[in-house]
């Protein structure tokens, strides 16, 4: 995630240590990257199997799961594949 703007995760830690169990950074087109876990789901976490990511913990946390509010690009612009590295190069400039 070459995009996520300085100082979100930042914003993200202090969410996590003021209690939340996990904070997640909120796009105007939806749920971004990246998430902070805290210790307290780290178990959950060790459990995990496939590609599904971490949805299933962050789904179980339910209204516990802080939300941070962003309209930065950078959050939802990720690289996957060899045409996501294409696209970074043209997005970067």
């Amino acid at each position: 995630m070459p995009g996520v703007p300085a100082g979100l995760v930042d914003a993200l830690l202090d969410r996590i240590d003021a209690g939340a169990p996990a904070a997640r950074p909120v796009h105007p087109d939806g749920p971004a990257h990246p998430v902070a876990f805290a210790r307290s789901t780290f178990a959950q976490l060790m459990t995990l199997k496939g590609d599904a990511g971490a949805r299933s913990v962050l789904q179980r946390l339910g209204g516990d799961l802080a939300l941070v509010p962003i309209d930065d690009p950078g959050v939802v612009f990720d690289i996957d594949r060899p045409d996501d590295l294409d696209a970074a190069v043209s997005w970067v400039g």
